[in-house]
């Protein structure tokens, strides 16, 4: 399996690009942790909110529970004091759920931040380099078949530009058509080049024929 291009210049790019993925990646991770901290970080109202509650009610309590002790009416008058007792059980229970919304919060937004612009670069890395690898296969074992070098000759032309057939050589197309051996493999050169692949060494592209077996070359 080929992951990277033979030729410098689309290999510098791909490089460039699993290292603009990893920074990505790494930023978005990076982001992710400190967007939950500052979430989490407003779990310390609800804690303060608790602590608070917690306090009052404790106090209240104590006092409810003194004056109960007072002949005559001491339950009339630490009812008050029960009631308050209550109301600061509510304050610290609202004080609990705070945090627990903020801890929650802070782990999801965390996640989504870390995870899907990850999972974004990650898909459009894996699409780029998934169809380079796939391409690349499909050439090698195109160049494995009989007629392989041809084929790739025919590629280069199909998707030839003029800066590579000028440099290549001005009567390479003529020769190709001619069935010249050495233009065949100097165009399946190019489209290998193109691709990325190996520019290993080609077998000898077989001549064309007329209809009676005599070599057109």
């Amino acid at each position: 399996m080929q992951f990277y291009a033979t030729t410098p210049s689309r290999r510098i790019r791909q490089v460039l690009a699993d290292v603009v993925a990893i920074v990505v990646i790494v930023l978005a991770i990076v982001l992710g942790t400190a967007v939950g901290r500052s979430i989490a970080a407003l779990g310390a109202v609800g804690e303060r909110m608790e602590s608070a509650g917690s306090g009052f009610r404790s106090t209240m309590s104590d006092a409810a529970k003194r004056l109960a002790d007072v002949p005559f009416g001491g339950q009339a008058l630490g009812a008050p004091f029960r009631k308050a007792s209550d109301a600061a059980a509510g304050l610290a229970s609202a004080g609990r759920d705070q945090q627990a919304a903020a801890e929650h919060t802070a782990i999801l937004v965390g996640l989504v931040i870390a995870i899907l612009p990850s999972l974004v670069v990650l898909a459009l890395w894996a699409f780029a380099r998934g169809g380079f690898i796939r391409r690349a296969a499909a050439i090698r074992a195109l160049l494995r078949t009989p007629l392989g070098v041809e084929a790739l000759a025919a590629r280069a032309l199909a998707h030839a530009d003029a800066r590579s057939l000028r440099d290549a050589d001005a009567s390479l197309v003529e020769r190709w058509r001619a069935g010249d051996p050495a233009a065949v493999s100097t165009l399946a050169r190019i489209a290998l080049r193109r691709a990325g692949v190996p520019d290993r060494p080609l077998g000898q592209a077989p001549q064309r024929t007329d209809g009676s077996g005599m070599s057109q070359a």
